[in-house]
C-alpha cells in the first residue's frame, strides 16, 4: 500500500483564543523524570485500536485516553468506540471525512463516548456513521453520557507542559503533519523532516511518554500492534513508536475533570521525600539536573544506588572526565 495517497483523517483546528490552557493550571512542582511511560501502555498495546484504511484517528486517540484513564481510575479494561465520536457530529466540523481535533474533543465533554462493543463499526464518511448513530441517537448517548469528562485543555508546544500533560492526565492528543519521516513508522525513531513544505495530510495520535536520553516522545498510534494495514512488510508488534521532540506539532490537548486533583498529584511528585532527612538536599540535586526520579515520579530515597545510578551521578558532577 502506498501510504502517500492515504486519506488523513485530523484536520488543523481553526484557531480559538477561547481555549482553557492546560500551562495555567499546573503549578511547575516536583521533578520530571527524564523517562516516563504510561504505567498501562503494554495492556493498551495488546488491544490498540486499528483504524484501517478509515479517517478515524482523532477519535481514536480520544477512545485510547479514555482507556487509559478508566483504567486507571476504575480498572475498567473496555475499549470505547471511536465511531461514536465520528458519527455525532455537528455542523461546526467537516462534513465527510477528517475531524477537527478540538470539536471531537468538544463531543466528549458534552456527551461522553460510549463502549467499542455498543458501536462497533468503523467507517470512511463521517455522514455514514452519523446515519446509524441518528437510528440509535438515544440509546447511545445514554451510555455514552457517564464517560464523559468535564473539560478539555490545549497544553500547546512547550515540551515540559506536555509532559505534565501526560504524567497528570494519562497522554496528550497531538495532531501532526504527515511528512516523509512519519510515513516510515517501521524505523525505531520517526525524526523531524528535512523539509516541511510536503504534507501529504494530517494525523493525531496519543503522547503516552517520554524519553529525553532518545530525544522522544512515546506516542500510541491507531494501527493495530502491527502496521501490516499501512505499510507492507512491516514486522513492527507495538502500538506504540517514538517521536523525536523536533518533529512539528500542530496543537495538543488533554481532559481534566477536577482542577483541584490535577494540582494535588502535581504537588505529590517526588512525594518518598516529604519528611525524609535528606529533602532539602534531594530537591536542590534534581533542581540541577545530577539525580531524577524513576517513572512513576518517585525518588525511592531509601533504596541502595546501583553502580550505573553512581556513574550517571558522577558523570553529571562532571567526575568522569
Amino acid at each position: 500500500m502506498d501510504t502517500k495517497l492515504l486519506k488523513w483523517g485530523a484536520l488543523p483546528s481553526p484557531p480559538d483564543e477561547r481555549d482553557y490552557k492546560f500551562e495555567d493550571i499546573i503549578v511547575g512542582a516536583g521533578t520530571l523524570p527524564s523517562q516516563y511511560k504510561n504505567p498501562y501502555l503494554e495492556e493498551i498495546n495488546e488491544i490498540v485500536l486499528n483504524q484501517g484504511s478509515t479517517m478515524e484517528c482523532v477519535c481514536c486517540t480520544v477512545a485510547h485516553w479514555k482507556w487509559l484513564m478508566e483504567r486507571k481510575q476504575n480498572g475498567n479494561r473496555d475499549m470505547f468506540s471511536p465511531s461514536y465520536l465520528y458519527g455525532n457530529f455537528h455542523d461546526n466540523d467537516v462534513d465527510e471525512g477528517g475531524c477537527y481535533p478540538r470539536c471531537v474533543c468538544a463531543q466528549h465533554v458534552t456527551y461522553g463516548i460510549c463502549k467499542f462493543d455498543d458501536f462497533p463499526k468503523w467507517y470512511n464518511d463521517k455522514r455514514l456513521a452519523n446515519v446509524e448513530y441518528r437510528e440509535r441517537k438515544a440509546e447511545l448517548n445514554e451510555k455514552a453520557y457517564p464517560y464523559r469528562s468535564n473539560s478539555y485543555y490545549t497544553c500547546g508546544t512547550n515540551i515540559d507542559t506536555i509532559k505534565r500533560g501526560v504524567m497528570l492526565r494519562g497522554g496528550v492528543m497531538i495532531n501532526v503533519p504527515v511528512h516523509d519521516t512519519l510515513l516510515d513508522m517501521v524505523t525505531s525513531i520517526t525524526k523531524a523532516p528535512i523539509s516541511t513544505k510536503l504534507i501529504y495530510g494530517y494525523h493525531a495520535m496519543l503522547v503516552v511518554g517520554w524519553d529525553d536520553s532518545l530525544n522522544c516522545w512515546i506516542v500510541l498510534n491507531s494501527y493495530g500492534r502491527t502496521y501490516d494495514d499501512l505499510i507492507l512488510g512491516s514486522a513492527k508488534k507495538n502500538g506504540y513508536f517514538y517521536l523525536s521532540y523536533d518533529y512539528p506539532i500542530t496543537e495538543t490537548y488533554t481532559f481534566v475533570d477536577d482542577i483541584n486533583e490535577v494540582q494535588k498529584e502535581e504537588q505529590d511528585m517526588f512525594k518518598d521525600v516529604e519528611g525524609h532527612w535528606a529533602e532539602e538536599s534531594i530537591e536542590k540535586a534534581a533542581q540541577k539536573g545530577i539525580v531524577q526520579g524513576f517513572e512513576d515520579g518517585t525518588f525511592r530515597p531509601d533504596e541502595m544506588v546501583t553502580r550505573a545510578q553512581l556513574c550517571v551521578i558522577l558523570d553529571r558532577l562532571g567526575e568522569l572526565d
